[in-house]
């Protein structure tokens, strides 16, 4: 079983969770900025496990990771 990092659990980052988690056997680990963000996605079972802050899950060895690219602003 492999453990994934999904960095950015918007629209994007959101469906690529919702799609490993469901079709795979993965412990997923969410991040995102956004507090509201981070609990949503493991309220709605998106990911196993979330964290506000990238340098814990590396402490961790072994984790596959998904850097979700998106604008921080749209004018």
């Amino acid at each position: 079983m492999a453990r994934v990092l999904v960095a950015g659990l918007g629209l994007i980052g959101g469906s690529l969770a919702l799609n490993l988690t469901s079709h795979t056997n993965h412990t997923l680990l969410g991040y995102d900025h956004d507090q509201k963000t981070l609990q949503y996605a493991k309220e709605k079972g998106l990911v196993h496990e979330t964290t506000p802050c990238l340098k814990r899950p590396f402490k961790r060895p072994m984790w596959s990771f998904y850097r979700v690219l998106y604008p921080s602003r749209v004018n």
